[in-house]
């Protein structure tokens, strides 16, 4: 079968392969690839910067945020049959007591893999076999955007770590701040409207820029220089020292800021780090970190995804700025200006 594979480490590497078609056992499901989301790290991926291939192998299959169709459910399976439409969780756990517990995403070891960046093949193949238990069922109604759940599963995991953390006290947001206007931003400002918050979105693109008009279809205010406003919950989407230092300043009392993003900068910045202390001892705030998600988030983001639809049609569509064949691959791995949420559509010539 055919399928996108880079060799980790070596810059401009992404190729069409030719490797076998996957054998599921009894306790697998077979799904046949109908589209893949392309992200911040599949550029990472491309680019030589990060992944690790599986034990033994040069090359990695790419490909982590996937729609598929199953095509033939093992005999053991119990939850899928032929013809649903599925969406693959990304981690894959090791022997950890988290793991071992359901929570792969705080794994505490460190040895876990992800399908398409460290340790096993993506999904940017013609099939990929999977258990069961690492497979989303989609409505049909959501076929068209839910190449958007695993982005959206990450928010969906920092809210509901938000809100245990904000178990400590009686806790009523009312204002968040979301940095960054990318696929992760956007959803975290939707999610956040959803749920009945006022949200300001900081970044860099011009009024005029599609993501300004989807933001204000969900009555979400967009900034380009973050004000005076002091905020309940700030959700960091950028991965920039300078942003993440402008964010931590603009915590209300008591307040939350989770960070998805990476930092790509490595160079030292001046921050006042011992001010920065003070505020957030003194006003008993939080910040933590987030990473991949949940099978429950996973389940829960289906359930927002339709809400969002309901309550603001055609928005999650308009995200997705380009489809591009499966052939055309490499296209797909050079954003524009212009592009939002890329996908590749594998079952496309």
């Amino acid at each position: 079968m055919k399928a996108i594979a880079i060799t980790p480490g070596k810059a401009g590497s992404a190729r069409l392969i030719q490797m076998p078609a996957p054998h599921p056992s009894a306790s697998d499901v077979l799904v046949r690839t109908l589209s893949i989301g392309v992200c911040g790290t599949d550029a990472e991926l491309a680019a030589g910067v990060i992944g690790r291939p599986p034990e033994g192998e040069d090359a990695l299959v790419i490909g982590h945020e996937s729609l598929g169709m199953v095509v033939e459910p093992g005999t053991r399976a119990k939850e899928v049959k032929r013809g649903d439409l599925v969406v693959a969780m990304v981690r894959r756990p090791d022997n950890c007591p988290a793991c071992r517990a359901g929570d792969a995403d705080l794994c505490t070891k460190g040895e876990y893999t992800e399908r398409g960046i460290f340790g096993a093949h993506g999904f940017l193949a013609e099939y990929y076999a999977d258990h069961e238990s690492f497979l989303v069922r989609i409505p049909p109604a959501l076929s068209a955007v839910a190449i958007l759940l695993e982005p959206a599963s990450v928010v969906v995991k920092a809210l509901r770590h938000a809100g245990r953390i904000q178990q400590r006290m009686a806790w009523e947001p009312k204002r968040a701040l979301v940095l960054g206007a990318g696929t992760v931003g956007l959803l975290a400002a939707f999610l956040l409207r959803l749920r009945g918050l006022h949200v300001d979105v900081y970044s860099r693109e011009p009024k005029t820029s599609a993501r300004v008009a989807l933001l204000k279809q969900t009555g979400a205010h967009y900034h380009t220089a973050i004000g005076s406003s002091f905020y309940d919950f700030i959700c960091d989407a950028t991965g920039s020292p300078q942003v993440l230092a402008l964010g931590v300043g603009r915590m209300a009392y008591n307040g939350i800021m989770a960070l998805l993003g990476v930092c790509a900068e490595r160079e030292p910045i001046p921050v006042p780090v011992g001010e920065l202390n003070n505020r957030i001892v003194q006003h008993n705030q939080v910040i933590f970190g987030s990473v991949n998600a949940n099978r429950c988030d996973f389940e829960q983001g289906v359930q927002d995804l339709q809400d969002i639809e309901h309550r603001w049609p055609g928005l999650l569509a308009s995200m997705i700025t380009r489809r591009v064949p499966f052939a055309q691959f490499a296209e797909a791995l050079e954003r524009t200006p212009d592009d939002i949420k890329v996908v590749i559509d594998v079952s496309a010539p």
